[in-house]
């Protein structure tokens, strides 16, 4: 028996099948599945929470993406979020991915908490993704969370947004 949930904001329709996304495309899926969660399980609103999201910096024009961006209730940005590739970590920690995180959370004013980096699994099952949560107010900088090994949460701490 095929289970259907449909889920619908202003921007985007979800569906699931089975406890699948339907889509081929492992991050997408697990960028799906981090915005429920978002909704789900930290309480965020819907209206708090966007996809795809284009950061450019005014001087250099340089354009920064995030996959998703969580905003408090003053729509000031409290989370920012990257999804790559599964089995990837190694890979992007220490490429240009992780310090355009940290580019995005200097652009953002000083309101980020938390930088996340998301790598699914395989399968693309809702459930199995893989966290990397960065203190931000901690680590301002690339070079500074470097020199302290990496140092990081596997889970986004519940907070008051």
């Amino acid at each position: 028996m095929t289970k259907t949930l449909s889920i619908s904001t202003s921007t985007y329709s979800i569906f699931l099948k089975d406890g699948f996304f339907d889509s081929k495309d492992p991050s997408y899926n697990t960028k799906i599945s981090m915005y429920l969660d978002l909704i789900q399980i930290y309480g965020f609103r819907a209206s708090q929470i966007a996809m795809d999201i284009k950061v450019v910096e005014k001087k250099s024009k340089q354009t920064y993406m995030a996959d998703l961006m969580v905003y408090n209730k003053t729509l000031q940005p409290e989370i920012i979020m990257k999804v790559k590739l599964p089995g990837q970590y190694d890979e992007y920690i220490n490429q240009q991915f992780t310090t355009d995180l940290f580019e995005l959370g200097q652009l953002s004013k000083n309101t980020v908490r938390y930088l996340v980096l998301i790598y699914p699994n395989i399968s693309g099952y809702i459930d199995q993704k893989d966290v990397v949560v960065i203190d931000y107010i901690k680590y301002k900088t690339f070079k500074l969370w470097k020199q302290k090994g990496f140092e990081h949460m596997d889970f986004i701490p519940m907070f008051q947004s």
